[in-house]
């Protein structure tokens, strides 16, 4: 983030007493900027659903600035609520402007927090603006001989060019600055800077509610203030004014003329105490840093910072031995343990470079047969194989038919398990935050984009300096993370479960699902009609062709054309979000069509057009990426393309899943756990009606029902049974009666009475949700039954939305989470269990809480049988599991 030789360059200076060195300092004004960030990002949010775009905005700009101007004095100046001295002098100052959009007021202390741990200044005094503040601390630094810049998006900063401060104005959102001086504002405005408080008592600001002179535009008041300088000298001449309107609103105005210009001047003499010496750049704590832009789930910011922070070492130079594979393998045998790393070329079918870590000494074999040579280690029981993210490996190995007989050690896992809450686990920036030692990244190595090369692209000096840097790094990694494991108490998680199912994901991905290409051709005809009868929809509504696709396009027909109300703008223009267009569904009938063109084009790009794209056209069939370390709670996640996610409740979202097939000779099997969240929700809390309830097979929902309503079971009716199924997930994902009312659409009054009387009903769940929060605010995280840790560090934050969201999470993921670790404990059983008994059905699928395996029809019923035991015995629970099974020639037809 900041120089290195910069801060040798200050402590020379302080050191040798070189203080009559000019200083530099950069005043932000934080509020203008991250409003502007906000607007320009007001999408972006993180895991928990707290927005982050004007904090990410506002700290990507300062530390942009650190580099650009390379100061040895910062500060970030903001507002504080509350009345200032101008709403003294004038109660509708400001009085125009809307409030702070909760979304942006909540990140307002995550931005102070993220300048506290980078060690910048800021300031905020009571009764003053920012502007003030930045107009004090400028002509207090200016005195003392500094070189004063200031970085705003609010041009009533020009004026202070006037005392010679150089002001820096935000174009482009906040990603371009423009230096003003007395000839840009001249050339801007019409006018010098020290008129520029003069030209606002004249032509007035809307955006602050100064009236000026009503009917005296800019060019008006650069005209009169050309010939009389100051709105003081106006008005006590304004009989010199050869405009008679002019001159009659001059005298009508005058006051107000006056008024304006003082609440358009910064104050310069503001009481505040501080020393410039408060302002100096220090030198942050890295461990600080790291940890708040991941604890905000800021990567950008985060890879941005290690790439550029250089005050940590270096990896040295590994030494490595390139020896012949046969002396690798004899060394392997004799230790019974390495670490192992495979780098392929772009096909992912030819090796380009192994690397092996034994006993702390690193090898690397380039042969491309190397590995096929190493194939009795792969296979030895009694070689614990270790390394960083093993599934691409073993995929690798599968296709080369080398078959691995249980993998030991995973870094990459072990990461995720110690904090599941990271967007990536990049090595290069995991080794980093765990020695303090900067790892070649691959994107230093290679590049990145369109640039980036392939690994046969690059020398094999290069090739072997990282190849042997990484492995070292993974070796050094996995004896830290089995210690953090062990203390952690996850380490029986680690061995009986994540590393278990490696092996067993790599499986699945490598053997994939087998496509119907007919029913993909057939389906995309349909969705391209139905895209057609839409678009066709749109244009008569419209009046007009245009881009559909184009969110400009789209805004100018829907608020300018039909003149619908704005809801949200972008830096772009106006915000068409799926948000947004819900919020005006009943303004227009083109709305409807809108989000029913998006739902049809989100199905054709993602499961006809995607699933094409990554199809293995020769065997027709399409390998899903089944991913451990994406969730916080422990579920599996689907990539390339999402399996999980396919929309059930369209008919062609249903559709879709015809195009999934068994193979030739087979059937698939599906298997799914019946309400497992609630039942886990059961024995968690240990409430007597709920276990009472699963273990006599009973309808939980219709039992809720009629505790919830106050009537007889046997009086429920279909939407009474309907809201009460929502009542007992909502309870389960940590709904309030805000969340239950908007899903249910009722009045919050009747969703919040709904809670209350299922509370009534289920104490012991009111107990249990209370106990979680209570002690998740004593350790600072929740678990599942498997001991699975969540951190939630916002539990007890002030900040009220960051507060309810954390106690929404606490709730939740200990019941998710539970139901995670079952089914994966559930795999694990099934996929031993069919290995066993030697059967070649395979699990193909994972969604959620259901398995789907491809079965030789010989073996369907042995596999049902197999497949019921294993899922229902797969945890002892005080209630029973149930599986519900299914079968079929394909997905649609098997659910």
């Amino acid at each position: 983030m900041f120089p290195k030789t910069f801060y040798d360059i200050i402590a020379i200076e302080y050191s040798e007493g070189r203080k009559s060195l000019k200083q530099k300092i950069v005043i932000v004004d934080g509020n203008s900027l991250i409003n502007r960030a906000y607007f320009a990002m007001s999408e972006l949010k993180n895991s928990k659903g707290v927005y982050t775009g004007g904090a990410y905005g506002l700290i990507k700009m300062i530390m942009s600035l650190t580099e650009q101007f390379n100061p040895s004095h910062f500060c970030v100046a903001f507002d504080m609520k509350g009345p200032t001295k101008r709403h003294e002098a004038y109660a509708e100052y400001k009085g125009t402007r809307k409030g702070m959009p909760e979304e942006l007021a909540m990140q307002m202390p995550i931005a102070k927090d993220l300048l506290d741990a980078l060690k910048i200044s800021r300031i905020e005094f009571q009764g003053y603006e920012a502007d003030d503040l930045i107009g004090t601390l400028s002509k207090r630094a200016l005195d003392e001989g500094f070189e004063v810049n200031v970085v705003t998006g609010d041009k009533d900063a020009l004026q202070l060019v006037a005392i010679g401060a150089r002001v820096h104005i935000t174009k482009k959102g906040i990603s371009e600055l423009k230096l003003y001086t007395d000839d840009t504002v001249m050339e801007e405005l019409g006018v010098h800077a020290d008129q520029v408080i003069d030209f606002k008592g004249l032509s007035g600001d809307s955006s602050d509610n100064i009236p000026g002179i009503p009917g005296v535009g800019p060019k008006t008041a650069a005209k009169l203030l050309t010939q009389f300088k100051t709105v003081e000298n106006l008005v006590s001449s304004f009989e010199s004014v050869e405009n008679k309107r002019i001159r009659g609103l001059v005298e009508t105005y005058k006051e107000q003329a006056l008024l304006s210009k003082k609440l358009a001047t910064i104050m310069l003499e503001v009481p505040l105490d501080f020393t410039m010496d408060a302002f100096v750049i220090e030198t942050p704590d890295s461990d600080v840093v790291v940890d708040r832009f991941r604890y905000y789930e800021l990567s950008n910011l985060l890879q941005k910072y290690i790439a550029s922070e250089d005050q940590h070492t270096e990896v040295k130079e590994i030494e490595y031995d390139l020896k012949p594979v046969s002396e690798i393998v004899e060394t392997i045998k004799k230790n019974k343990a390495f670490d192992m790393k495979l780098y392929q070329d772009k096909t992912g079918d030819a090796l380009v470079c192994a690397s092996f870590c034994v006993n702390n000494k690193v090898f690397l074999a380039q042969d491309p047969n190397a590995i096929n040579e190493m194939a009795p280690v792969f296979k030895d029981k009694n070689i614990a194989i270790s390394g960083y993210d093993l599934k691409r490996d073993l995929l690798y190995l599968f296709k080369h038919d080398i078959d691995v007989d249980h993998c030991h050690f995973d870094g990459y896992i072990a990461a995720y398990l110690l904090d599941p809450s990271r967007r990536n686990y990049d090595l290069s920036e995991v080794y980093y935050e765990y020695t303090t030692q900067n790892l070649p990244s691959e994107e230093a190595v290679f590049g990145k984009g369109a640039k980036k090369k392939n690994f046969e692209d690059v020398d094999g000096k290069t090739i072997h300096v990282y190849a042997a840097s990484e492995i070292f790094a993974i070796h050094k990694l996995n004896e830290t993370f089995q210690s953090k494991l062990k203390a952690s108490d996850l380490m029986d998680l680690f061995e009986g479960v994540e590393m278990p199912l490696v092996k067993i994901l790599a499986e699945m991905e490598y053997t994939g699902f087998k496509v119907d290409m007919d029913q993909v051709n057939h389906i995309d005809g349909q969705l391209n009609e139905k895209l057609t009868e839409i678009e066709k929809a749109v244009y008569d509504l419209a009046g007009e062709t245009f881009n559909i696709n184009s969110p400009k396009q789209l805004g100018v027909i829907l608020f300018e054309k039909l003149g619908l109300p704005p809801v949200k703008k972008t830096k772009t223009g106006y915000s068409t979000s799926h948000d947004v267009l819900e919020k005006l569904a009943s303004k227009h009938p083109i709305i409807s069509e809108i989000m029913d063109y998006r739902i049809y084009a989100k199905l054709k790009s993602t499961y006809i057009d995607g699933l094409k794209a990554v199809m293995d056209l020769e065997n027709s069939r399409v390998h899903t990426s089944l991913n451990q370390t994406v969730t916080m709670t422990g579920r599996l996640s689907s990539t390339e393309p999402n399996l999980q996610n396919i929309p059930i409740r369209l008919p062609y979202g249903r559709k879709i899943r015809r195009f999934f097939v068994a193979d030739e000779g087979c059937t698939l099997l599906d298997a799914d756990y019946s309400q497992i969240e609630l039942r886990i929700l059961a024995h968690l809390s240990g409430d007597k009606v709920l276990i009472e309830a699963f273990r006599n097979e009973l309808d939980i929902h219709a039992i809720t029902a009629s505790q919830v309503f106050g009537i007889d079971q046997s009086e429920v009716t279909g939407l009474q049974r309907s809201r009460a199924k929502e009542v007992n997930f909502g309870i389960i994902y940590g709904m309030g009666d805000y969340g239950l009312s908007e899903s249910l659409g009722i009045s919050r009054k009747e969703a919040k009475t709904y809670i209350e009387n299922y509370f009534k009903s289920y104490p012991s769940v009111e107990g249990f949700m209370h106990g979680i929060i209570e002690k998740c605010k004593e350790k600072g995280y929740v678990e599942t039954i498997l001991k699975r840790r969540r951190a939630v560090p916002d539990i007890d934050a002030k900040n009220f939305m960051l507060r309810s969201s954390a106690e929404r999470i606490a709730r939740n993921t200990p019941i998710q989470g539970s139901a995670a670790d079952v089914i994966k404990l559930a795999m694990i059983r099934v996929a031993n269990a069919l290995q066993e008994k030697g059967l070649k059905s395979k699990l193909i699928l994972q969604v959620h809480d259901e398995l789907i395996l491809n079965v030789p029809n010989n073996e369907l019923e042995d596999v049902k049988q197999l497949l019921k035991e294993n899922m229902e015995s797969a945890i002892d629970l005080k209630v029973p599991l149930k599986v519900d099974m299914s079968i079929g020639a394909s997905w649609y037809d098997a659910k």
